[in-house]
């Protein structure tokens, strides 16, 4: 059977297939929608990008006539939280979808895409019933096109894959130190001066939205105010607390420029800005950021001292505090709801806000506890390199219990994964977020009890060879990296090295590295995935082995890869040496063949230890692990993580 990603809350089986072929004709039953048309398009492009097969498709009269019917109850293209319910049902004859919204309809659309397979010149579908929905109704990607440019077909080829895995929101983060990065009409020093050039123009903003809110995703921006706002002052530096000239920042972190949030006419400014943003984003929601605000401004600032002590504001907290109310009522006097990250928490932050938790879960609890609608962050940050399976064992509801109400669990809205771009850019950006991001939509998708990592992977690596498909560069792009480092003849033996690796945090890197907004990502660890499918196979055979160590098959296996991986180890080790950009991943051939020369060892050794013994071995300066358990040699996360240190340095 097709694997599916996000997993459906029940489906129901059954012997044989569907076959659509020559042609989709299509059905429809529902009201004036603007958005089912461009779905239906897309679903039968996505199948012709995805497998290969060029269906067209035609409107059917009737039902009978059909091979798919779609039918909503409910037309309404409110932009708010659809209902995404949806019942997918293949019969012998024709697929028959029904949702309670137009919304639930691109859903199952996205199931029935996952389901497809080619079949001659049409398409194959197996039988069966699927009921779905999703467990949260807020499920996003962030993504930063602040601190690395980020052209607009990147955020256009990105829709496309937060889409096929049902993620609902794109929040779109557009200014910060480094960029302002959306155009304003009616401040346009603020992309003028603010954006170093590189700004989406407002054309180019509303066809994004348009593309996306076609594919049923939620385009929610993010302008930081009053922190990480070096950009806003660059054309107008009156709205700072501290004297100009600015100029935008080309490294990151250290930033102290800050909103004046004493003076009205900074509010009439932002009122003014957000005003004109909101025919652009039509969404309920903007995030205003808030997060490491620095008060060393504030507290060199005379007015903002005296303005303090007349409001008796007690505390740099409490001036922010302010400034948020202040934002607060602007943005609902636009019709518009506040998101902030859980910084903004305040018991004077009103009621309807909305916090997102940067930090750690204990935001999300005590946002909860106080009656705010809340976002989980904190564990689906993409930068901190984590496996899929990581990302995958995290769940919104990972507090103690008891913690929360039923009430408190309710204002939980759901998750967003943060792809955030110090050491991130247009070439490799994709391999950063997918395939993981893929694991996360199902943990926010699916029912909680889901939950098999090794399950996950085997339909993780169909998704990713779907996405690739779809046009998504997280294969291809970090493949012309590593080709561009070595000449053609050490091009596999360098891939097969960065498939055993895994990078280390952008934290890490950045405070090894000054690394600034020009530096160029072309080092072995930016060509590097967080997922390492040949080690997860080297896990599997160890521990078929460990379960049947009599098995000669699999002791054959792991003495071939081992031996394989000695080799490719001693093979890279002089050609790495001889050059300046691959000599820090020298180390980490040589401490691959130290480590599989070690594996060897133990599968022909008869020292067995006792179950649950462990022996752990520093291998050179890269400091590889290699853990014996019952006589056998464990690599896996290991070798990936600890080796990897270096390619950092």
């Amino acid at each position: 059977m097709p694997s599916l990603m996000p997993l459906p809350a029940r489906q129901r089986r059954q012997q044989g297939s569907l076959l659509i072929d020559g042609g989709l004709a299509v059905h429809a039953r529902f009201g004036e929608d603007p958005r089912l048309t461009p779905a239906i398009r897309h679903l039968v492009d996505r199948i012709r990008r995805e497998i290969g097969i060029a269906l067209p498709w035609m409107p059917a009269e009737s039902a009978e006539a059909a091979d798919l019917v779609v039918a909503t109850s409910d037309a309404s293209s409110d932009p708010g939280f659809e209902d995404e319910s949806h019942t997918l049902s293949i019969g012998t004859e024709r697929v028959l979808l029904r949702s309670a919204s137009v919304l639930g309809a691109l859903r199952g659309l996205a199931t029935l895409t996952q389901l497809a397979e080619p079949a001659g010149s049409g398409i194959r579908v197996p039988l069966g019933e699927i009921d779905d929905g999703p467990r949260f109704i807020w499920r996003g990607l962030v993504i930063d096109s602040v601190r690395r440019w980020l052209p607009p077909e990147v955020i256009v080829r990105n829709l496309e894959a937060v889409a096929a895995v049902k993620l609902n929101v794109l929040h779109w983060h557009l200014t910060d130190d480094q960029g302002f990065r959306v155009e304003s009409l009616r401040y346009p020093l603020l992309h003028g001066l603010g954006s170093g050039g590189s700004f989406y123009s407002q054309d180019e903003v509303r066809e994004i939205v348009g593309f996306a809110t076609d594919l049923g995703i939620r385009v929610v921006p993010e302008f930081d105010m009053p922190g990480h706002a070096t950009s806003w002052f660059v054309g107008y530096p009156e709205l700072a607390s501290a004297p100009g000239p600015f100029q935008l920042a080309d490294s990151y972190g250290g930033q102290t420029a800050t909103m004046d949030p004493s003076r009205s006419e900074v509010y009439a400014f932002i009122g003014g800005f957000l005003e004109d943003m909101t025919s652009l984003f039509p969404d309920p929601f903007v995030h205003i950021g808030g997060d490491e605000v620095d008060p060393t401004d504030w507290r060199r600032s005379r007015s903002v001292g005296a303005f303090m002590r007349s409001e008796g504001i007690g505390d740099f907290r409490a001036l922010q505090a302010y400034f948020n109310r202040r934002l607060h009522d602007i943005l609902s006097g636009l019709d518009r709801h506040l998101v902030g990250w859980d910084p903004v928490l305040h018991e004077s932050l009103p009621p309807h806000s909305v916090v997102e938790t940067a930090r750690s879960q204990q935001w999300l609890v005590e946002s909860a506890q106080r009656g705010h609608r809340v976002i989980a962050g904190s564990e689906y940050y993409l930068t901190g390199m984590h496996s899929a399976g990581y990302h995958y064992r995290r769940d919104p509801f990972d507090v103690d219990e008891g913690a929360l109400t039923a009430d408190e669990r309710d204002a939980v809205l759901g998750g967003e994964a943060s792809m955030w771009t110090e050491v991130a850019g247009p070439d490799n950006i994709d391999s950063r977020i997918w395939p993981r991001t893929a694991a996360i939509a199902e943990r926010l998708w699916s029912p909680q009890h889901v939950c098999d990592v090794d399950d996950m992977y085997d339909r993780l690596l169909d998704v990713s060879r779907r996405l690739d498909q779809l046009g998504l560069t997280h294969l291809s792009g970090p493949w012309k990296i590593r080709e561009q480092l070595v000449a053609p003849e050490h091009h596999d033996d360098l891939h097969a090295l960065s498939e055993l690796l895994q990078p280390v945090p952008s934290s890490e890197r950045r405070t090894s590295r000054n690394y600034t907004t020009s530096t160029v990502l072309n080092r072995l660890v930016d060509a590097t995935a967080p997922d390492s499918w040949g080690v997860r196979r080297f896990e599997r055979l160890v521990t078929h082995l460990q379960a049947d160590p009599a098995d000669p098959s699999i002791r054959s296996e792991l003495t071939a890869t081992l031996s394989g991986w000695k080799a490719l180890g001693d093979r890279l080790q002089p050609v790495l040496a001889t050059d300046d950009t691959l000599a820090e991943a020298e180390p980490l051939a040589a401490a691959l063949s130290a480590a599989a020369e070690m594996g060897l060892a133990a599968l022909e050794s008869d020292d067995i230890p006792g179950a649950g013994a462990a022996d752990e071995a520093q291998v050179g300066a890269s400091s590889v692990v290699v853990t014996r358990r019952l006589g056998h040699v464990v690599l896996g996360p290991s070798t990936q993580t600890v080796a990897a240190n270096p390619v950092s340095s």
